[in-house]
C-alpha cells in the first residue's frame, strides 16, 4: 500500500487538466464581464456618434423649428438591440440667442454569468448643446 501512495504521489499525469478545471471558470467569468462592458461602451459610442450626426444635420437646416429639431434627432438616433434609448430634446432661449439640448440615455444591465440573476444596472447617457 505505502508503494502504490509513492508511485501515485510522484505521478505527474492529469495535473494540467485539474489546473485548467480550477482556472478556466475564472478566466471565463473575466472573459464575459468584459465582453459586456465592451457592449456598454459600444452602446454609449453609437449614441453620442448618432447625436454628433443629428447636430450636424440640424445646424444644416436654415432656421429650424422646434418640431424640425425634434424630428431630426429622433430619425438620426442609433437604435440598439441591447437597451432602449430615450432621447429628450429641450429648447432654451438665453443669453440672446436659441439652444437647443438633446440628451439621449438608455439603461444597460450587465449581467453576471454564473450567477443566480445577479445584474448591475446602470443608466448611460450623452448630451449635446447646439445654437440654433
Amino acid at each position: 500500500m505505502q508503494n502504490f501512495l509513492k508511485k501515485f504521489g510522484k505521478n505527474k499525469e492529469g495535473a494540467t487538466a485539474v489546473e485548467t478545471a480550477l482556472v478556466l471558470p475564472l478566466v471565463a467569468v473575466f472573459l464575459f464581464g468584459i465582453l459586456q462592458v465592451s457592449l456598454a461602451f459600444y452602446e454609449l459610442s453609437m449614441t453620442q456618434n448618432s447625436l454628433e450626426d443629428a447636430a450636424r444635420e440640424i445646424l444644416i437646416l436654415n432656421n429650424p423649428t422646434d418640431a424640425e429639431v425634434e424630428s431630426t434627432a429622433n430619425a438620426a438616433i442609433h437604435q440598439s438591440q441591447n437597451a432602449s434609448i430615450v432621447l429628450t430634446t429641450t429648447f432654451v432661449n438665453q443669453f440672446g440667442s436659441d439652444y437647443a439640448q438633446l440628451n439621449a440615455a438608455f439603461n444597460y444591465s450587465l449581467d453576471i454569468p454564473f450567477t443566480d440573476g445577479i445584474s448591475v444596472s446602470r443608466t448611460l447617457g450623452t448630451e449635446i448643446i447646439l445654437q440654433r
